[in-house]
This record gives structure tokens, C-alpha cells and sequence, in this order.
């Protein structure tokens, strides 16, 4: 669609290069961005598969957190969650937002208003 937006070749060599840096350290990964990646929506980055194929092969990624799909969304691929929150512009009379806590072997996220609450275990 033409409100979405893809990542360069600059951009995406860059989160590679963070997330092997990442690997080597025994880091664990949670990675944000604005556009949905996975599972596939009318929403989703231009390159969607290529960045998720990355995220999913590197294992110490747990989780990529976004927006932009105000109808919200959830995920997993390989050892990675892939968190949608739900907007909360289209919905006058309700907000949706939440708070995340994060912890050695999960995430867990408390959900207010339309947005929901979750235990997302890490592998």
C-alpha cells in the first residue's frame, strides 16, 4: 500500500550488524518499529519478509514490537513474537494502550482499554 514504507539496504545491514553484535555479547533482543511485519496484513512494511526472515533466524531476537495497524495484532515465528498494539485514533470512546514489563524469560504485557493483556514466554 502506499502509506507503508520500506527499510534500505543501508538500514537493514545496520540491524544485522546489531543483532550478530548482539548474538556474540549472549544478548537478548527486542526489536521496534513502526510497521507490522508478521503475519502478513495489508499494513505491513514493503520488505516485511525479508526483515522478519532476519529477526526469525536470529534467535536471541524475542520479540519485534509495532504500530501502525490500528486493528492490532499477534505472532510468532521461530523464537520471536511479533506484537501488533491496537490504535487507539479509531475508536472515540475507548483508548487502547499498555504498558510491557520485561523480564529474564518473558514479556509480559498489560493491556487497557481495547488493547490486551499477554504472557509471551521466551523460548
Amino acid at each position: 500500500m502506499d502509506w507503508n514504507a520500506g527499510v534500505s539496504n543501508t538500514q537493514f545491514a545496520w540491524i544485522a550488524g546489531q543483532l550478530e553484535r548482539a548474538r556474540t555479547l549472549g544478548q537478548k533482543v527486542i526489536v521496534m518499529g513502526h510497521y507490522p511485519l508478521y503475519p502478513a496484513t495489508d499494513h505491513c512494511l514493503w520488505d516485511a519478509d525479508a526483515l522478519a526472515g532476519l529477526l526469525t533466524s536470529s534467535p536471541q531476537v524475542v520479540a519485534y514490537l509495532c504500530g501502525h495497524d490500528h486493528r492490532g495484532g499477534l505472532g510468532r515465528a521461530g523464537s520471536c513474537w511479533f506484537v501488533n498494539f491496537k490504535g487507539m485514533v479509531d475508536t472515540p470512546a475507548d483508548n487502547a494502550f499498555a504498558l510491557v514489563d520485561l523480564h529474564a524469560d518473558r514479556l509480559e504485557i498489560r493491556g487497557f482499554g481495547r488493547e490486551e493483556s499477554r504472557l509471551l514466554p521466551f523460548a
